[in-house]
């Protein structure tokens, strides 16, 4: 009908704009771009960046990953985008709002969340791969070796694919959302990970030796 094509016309413009929008680091105004030169790991620079990942599903290789960057997965942007008031919401569900999410409300939704100072078990990733890429010769060891550290923390080699570890990893995330009372995971919590999983901690353990 005409009236359904308007709706749908009014919803391709407004997340064209939205995507635009996200493909600019300094979206969410002077502000809080200013803050995140002042601090890269600043809630602004962090909610920031974790908006542009959502919409765009990938970061810049020059991208650092701060510190409180989450990764929402199983809930659509776009559906966010026209639901929400973006002058009250915001451009993305903040952290907090996430964190109070009753797990079995929003079963198939998850949110890694990067934590550098209360996840015990980034933090002794993070010491491997500081004591691991010292020790190596060449750029090239130091990648095979961080490859390797990533895959045995998540559940190690999938030698049919990835479908072997998808039932796997959806029960892990359920039991740990079932433990923590959240769908938001600390990304050192899981013990078996997607390639979504793998490539985010890969680069934020990457970020850390500058790699």
């Amino acid at each position: 009908t005409e009236e359904s094509y308007q709706l749908q016309l009014a919803l391709a413009i407004r997340l064209s704009s939205e995507a635009t929008c996200a493909d600019n680091p300094n979206f969410l105004g002077p502000a809080a771009d200013e803050s995140a030169s002042r601090d890269s790991d600043s809630s602004a620079s962090a909610e920031t960046m974790s908006h542009r990942l959502w919409i765009n599903g990938c970061l810049s290789y020059f991208d650092k990953v701060p510190d409180g960057f989450y990764w929402i997965y199983g809930m659509d942007p776009y559906v966010w985008t026209v639901c929400s008031v973006l002058q009250e919401s915001g451009r993305i569900p903040s952290i907090e709002s996430l964190k109070a999410v009753d797990p079995t409300v929003a079963p198939s939704v998850e949110v890694i969340l990067i934590d550098r100072y209360n996840d015990p078990s980034l933090k002794e990733l993070q010491i491997g791969i500081l004591s691991m890429s010292a020790s190596c010769i060449s750029v090239e060891e130091v990648v095979d070796q961080l490859a390797k550290l990533v895959c045995d923390h998540m559940g190690g080699a999938a030698p049919a694919g990835e479908d072997d570890l998808v039932s796997m990893s959806k029960e892990r995330s359920d039991d740990l959302k079932d433990c923590l009372g959240t769908i938001v995971l600390p990304i050192g919590s899981l013990s078996v990970g997607l390639c979504r999983h793998r490539a985010l901690l890969f680069k934020v353990l990457a970020d850390i030796i500058d790699l």
